[in-house]
């Protein structure tokens, strides 16, 4: 008598690009889609370039603490925290703004409105990065090696966030049944593209060391640092972009 019982098929394994050639394709593809992506960073980086131009002309003058005004360091200090909390917000804003437009990069927005409409998914988004960094953070102080584990298997909980509407803890269940099988491939290609930027990052840094040195550019060389980071921000966004989309056909 045949046999009529059946089982579930098993998920295919994945066969990833090399490495290298995938942190090549990253680079092309934010080459490719760089007027766009430059200006979601742009508008994303508006808080962090004011404060470093107002925040030299409010600082309280470095008098001895006995002899500050109470109210005024209080102010100061919760008028920074405000601004924090506003800055986290906005950038937020646009790293949601910039995966929306990884998965449909044919539009007609602007990247203004690409960036506004990213607001419905602000609050899922917050809420599965906290919990992720909380788990990793976790992680982190047991031993760095368990850290280094959850950060890179719950790596894409963030975009499965948005991409799929999915909770903060359905998005960390479904990264770990993406990446589980493929940690190395996941891994190995993030710190590759992380050393590809770090090569970048490091060179500008040189140049503008050298720029600030000459007093009346110290503030210009702030703010290219802070425009050089913002700019970069997207490559590691699509190369998670990559690997989900990869991943995303096993189920």
């Amino acid at each position: 008598m045949a046999d009529t019982t059946t089982t579930a098929p098993t998920p295919s394994r994945i066969v990833f690009d090399p490495a290298w050639s995938m942190v090549k394709q990253a680079w092309r593809w934010y080459n490719d889609h760089l007027k766009m992506l430059l200006q979601i960073c742009l508008i994303a980086a508006i808080p962090s370039l004011l404060l470093q131009i107002v925040l030299p002309l409010t600082q309280p003058a470095a008098t001895p603490v006995v002899n500050a005004n109470l109210a005024l360091v209080i102010s100061y200090g919760l008028g920074f925290f405000v601004w924090s909390l506003f800055n986290i917000f906005w950038t937020i804003l646009g790293t949601i703004a910039i995966y929306q437009y990884l998965r449909q990069p044919v539009t007609s927005n602007t990247a203004w409105q690409q960036f506004i409409g990213s607001h419905t998914y602000a609050v899922n988004y917050f809420s599965t990065t906290v919990l992720f960094g909380l788990i990793v953070f976790g992680g982190a102080l047991l031993l760095i090696i368990p850290g280094i584990i959850w950060a890179v298997m719950f790596s894409l909980a963030p975009l499965i966030s948005i991409f799929e509407k999915r909770s903060a803890v359905e998005a960390l269940k479904r990264s770990k049944a993406l990446i589980q099988g493929h940690w190395l491939d996941v891994f190995w290609r993030g710190l590759l593209l992380g050393l590809s930027v770090a090569a970048v990052t490091i060179v500008v840094s040189v140049v503008l060391s050298g720029i600030g040195r000459v007093s009346s550019l110290s503030m210009v060389s702030q703010l290219l640092r802070v425009l050089v980071s913002a700019v970069l921000t997207p490559l590691p966004l699509i190369m998670d972009y990559l690997i989900y989309t990869k991943l995303a056909k096993k189920v």
